[in-house]
């Protein structure tokens, strides 16, 4: 993997300008939603906290075989 040492910022905005917007967009809906057409948005958080938990697992695994590779090959 290739890895610059100073990322260029034109580089993210000309990548992720796109994302940002809708983003924007969406978030600018649901407010708009719940403040001027007084609809009830409710978001149960079970299910972010429970994929939060697997996820930081996962890192948390892959993190560990990382480490241990270097280590190994360190040693080598």
């Amino acid at each position: 993997m290739i890895v610059r040492k100073h990322l260029d910022p034109k580089i993210i905005i000309k990548v992720g300008w796109k994302r940002v917007l809708a983003l924007g967009l969406a978030a600018t809906l649901v407010v708009f939603a719940k403040h001027y057409l007084w609809l009830e948005i409710e978001i149960d958080t079970l299910p972010a906290s429970i994929l939060g938990v697997a996820i930081a697992f996962l890192i948390g695994f892959r993190v560990n075989s990382a480490y241990e590779r270097w280590w190994e090959a360190r040693k080598v």
